[in-house]
């Protein structure tokens, strides 16, 4: 179905039916709703293969580590992802200490940057020491945090060599987001 300018009504400023947002013209779903049962049988096609490239172009599983999803404790109150966002060392090898008690120790793939291992963990409310460790990114980080009735954490492996667009080169370290409330990803 090739839409004209004509077709699209309110929108016709706009080679597709999509609207900015905060704009008071009609949307590309009232459009939609104005489609005959023919244009919608040839409308759904589209649709599902571009939803298909949505999904797969989206945030991927973990391409895997060497070790799956570890749940160290199901009721535990203390949430750890560990993430690698290096393009340039991947895997990388991450350890992880709380307290003087190693709880991870694995390798991490940067994937499309949103691979995440969550470590599900019961420490006791109070004043706790983690220290990270990388022997082939050549990080360390050592940092005391808090823990309340529930704490969530995210540590981080970054280094950029060389610059790439607007950014400079980033030192290899680590870093630790710790929050009393959950820690969202995109």
């Amino acid at each position: 179905m090739l839409l004209s300018y004509d077709d699209v009504g309110a929108n016709r400023r706009w080679r597709l039916s999509f609207r900015c947002c905060g704009s008071r013209h009609e949307s590309a779903v009232a459009f939609v709703g104005r489609l005959g049962l023919h244009d919608m049988i040839r409308f759904i096609p589209l649709s599902l293969l571009a939803t298909a490239a949505l999904v797969f172009a989206g945030c991927s599983t973990p391409s895997h580590s060497s070790f799956e999803t570890v749940v160290i404790d199901p009721n535990g109150n203390f949430r750890l992802y560990v993430s690698n966002q290096s393009f340039a060392i991947s895997p990388v090898d991450i350890e992880v200490f709380l307290d003087g008690k190693r709880v991870v120790d694995g390798s991490f793939e940067v994937g499309s940057q949103h691979t995440i291992e969550v470590f599900v963990l019961k420490l006791s409310p109070g004043r706790h020491k983690i220290v990270a460790e990388s022997s082939k990114g050549h990080a360390k980080l050592e940092q005391d945090f808090e823990v309340t009735a529930k704490t969530w954490a995210a540590l981080d492996f970054w280094y950029y060599p060389k610059m790439v667009g607007g950014a400079g080169p980033c030192p290899r370290h680590f870093t630790l987001d710790v929050s009393q409330e959950p820690i969202y990803f995109l």
